[in-house]
This record gives structure tokens, C-alpha cells and sequence, in this order.
């Protein structure tokens, strides 16, 4: 009975052997070829979000950024696949924590936005608009910062895009065109952050970035987008109020008084500007509530931090 006993659990372990050589002499799975199947539990949409999903440890965690960067180059096709799926304008890719997505209010189009951390602590953004219509029309957005000379003022379009984390889309009207404002966030310096509205409207097939209805100062003449830049600590904020009908955001000094001009030193000061939308301009308001605090508020953390990538976006 022992010489039984023994011969059995050698042939165990002999198999459990076998079994693990040859689960670890099997080549990776290429999702990049990978197909739905019409079978399965999981839909379409289900299967591309899954399949996008399996490469985010490495989005996030590849030790150099050319790797994470060829792990970013991975994912864009299963991407693409996954937004041209019917029904696919409002799932939510909810699986995908790093993607974030904003809707216009009339659910004409989405941007989705991402970005791969560099190793010199800037960020390469990477995005798309996908359009609300029978083929969902996608078109890329390339970040192109180094040709744009003066931003605030610089006519773009997706293919010459200066790169940011679009967080909000509101819509206003004129007689010549609607104009969708977009709030984005830029994160990508070692000593600051931007936040920034831009104005984004459609031009036959084109879609355009930029339009001079941006009134940043009373008697000065409009810009096409606002930048906010700030110390890296800071926590601003910039967003159409519902309430008041406009465009809120932190007014920002140099946190010694006197260094105008070197953006990375800006904080709050506790008071808050605005802008209001009158005669096809959004028009200043110098100052919307008159209290102020006595500190600035400089220690909230815009993102939760774990890891090279943002796990949550920000609402303003």
C-alpha cells in the first residue's frame, strides 16, 4: 500500500510538472489579432474594453517611457476597433480608469483624452473626437506644441493640437456658428499646471481649435483660449457655474507679491473671476464674490496619486 501511495503522488507531481512547462512554453496572446467572440457572455464592446484593459499595468508602470509609449502604440488600434462598434458612442469604458471623457451637451460628439507620462516629467497627451452619427466618425488629435508659437492665440485644429485632459464641455450660440468651450488640464511640468479653455466649432467638415470671443481683461481685445499656469502644488479652478450663468475661475498672483510673470509661483488668492457670454464674446467680469480667504488654498492634490497616470479626472 505505501509503494502505491508513493507511485501516486510521483505521477502527480511528475504531471504538475508537465503541465507548467508547457504553460510557461506558450507564446503571449497577440490581442492585437484578437476577435470577438459572437458567442460569448461579453459583447463586442465588452470584449475591446477587456482587451484594452490587459495593458494598462504597463501604460502605467513600464519603467522607461519608450516602453510605455510602445504599450500606448498597442492600444490604439484595439481602441479605434472598440469606437467603431455600433452603440459605441455612449458606452463609458468605465474599466479604463486613465481615458477620460467629455460629451458635448448635445451629444453631438465626445473627446476622449489620455496621456503617457515622459520620463522628463512632461506628458505626451493623446486623444480623439468621436461624432454622434451612423459611422461615428473618428478623428485623431496629434500634439504638435513645438510649432504652436503663441498659444492663446493660435488658430488649431486636431492635427496641430497643443495636448491636454478635457474634463468638460459646454456649448453657446451666436448668429455665425455654435461654439463648444472646452476645460481642459495640463499636468505635464515638473513646476507648474495649466488649466485652459479653449473654443472648439465646426467649419463644414473641419473641426477647428481657437476663436477670438475670449475677453480676458476689460478693454482688451479678445484671445482665442485662456491659460491658466500655476505653481505644481496649487489647486485651481475653472468651470461654467450653472447658477451664475458664467464661466468661474481663481484668480491667481505670484504667491510673493512680486514675481510677476513666473507662472510657476502662482496660487490663488481666494477670489474668483468670470466670464459672461454677451454679444457672441464672453465678456469679463472683473470680480464675482468679494470675500476672500486669508491663505490660499494650495494643498489639494489635483489627482489621487497612484502611479505615472491619474486614476480619476477633474470636475473643474
Amino acid at each position: 500500500m505505501k509503494i502505491l501511495i508513493v507511485c501516486g503522488k510521483a505521477f502527480f507531481v511528475v504531471c504538475l510538472m508537465l503541465i507548467t512547462g508547457l504553460a510557461y512554453s506558450q507564446p503571449p496572446l497577440d490581442i492585437g489579432n484578437a476577435v470577438p467572440n459572437e458567442e460569448s457572455q461579453y459583447s463586442k464592446l465588452e470584449f475591446w474594453e477587456d482587451s484594452i484593459a490587459t495593458y494598462t499595468h504597463d501604460l502605467q508602470n513600464k519603467v522607461v517611457d519608450e516602453d510605455r509609449l510602445l504599450t500606448n502604440k498597442k492600444i490604439i488600434p484595439l481602441l479605434v476597433k472598440a469606437l467603431r462598434e455600433p452603440g459605441s458612442f455612449n458606452y463609458p469604458f468605465d474599466n479604463l480608469e486613465y481615458l477620460a471623457k467629455a460629451y458635448a451637451p448635445d451629444s453631438t460628439f465626445r473627446l476622449l483624452t489620455w496621456f503617457v507620462k515622459l520620463d522628463n516629467g512632461e506628458n505626451r497627451y493623446f486623444g480623439a473626437i468621436q461624432q454622434n452619427n451612423e459611422n461615428n466618425k473618428i478623428v485623431p488629435f496629434f500634439q504638435n506644441k513645438n510649432d504652436i508659437v503663441d498659444i492663446r492665440n493660435a488658430k488649431l485644429n486636431p492635427e496641430k493640437w497643443y495636448g491636454a485632459i478635457y474634463y468638460n464641455i459646454t456649448k453657446v450660440s451666436d448668429k455665425k456658428r455654435d461654439y463648444y468651450m472646452l476645460y481642459g488640464w495640463d499636468g505635464g511640468s515638473f513646476l507648474s499646471t495649466k488649466k485652459i479653455l479653449d473654443v472648439l466649432y465646426f467649419e463644414g467638415d473641419s473641426i477647428k481649435l481657437g476663436a477670438p470671443i475670449i475677453q480676458t481683461k476689460i478693454d482688451e481685445a479678445p484671445i482665442h483660449r485662456l491659460i491658466l499656469e500655476y505653481k505644481k502644488e496649487a489647486a485651481v479652478t475653472i468651470n461654467y457655474d450653472d447658477t451664475l450663468g458664467m464661466i468661474v475661475y481663481d484668480h491667481i498672483i505670484p504667491e510673493d507679491g512680486k514675481s510677476f510673470g513666473m507662472y510657476p509661483t502662482y496660487v490663488p488668492d481666494g477670489s474668483y473671476e468670470a466670464l459672461k457670454f454677451k454679444k457672441g464674446t464672453w465678456q469679463y467680469v472683473e470680480k464675482v464674490f468679494h470675500q476672500t480667504q486669508d491663505e490660499a488654498p494650495i494643498t489639494v492634490p489635483l489627482f489621487e496619486d497612484k502611479g505615472p497616470l491619474p486614476v480619476s479626472f477633474p470636475k473643474n
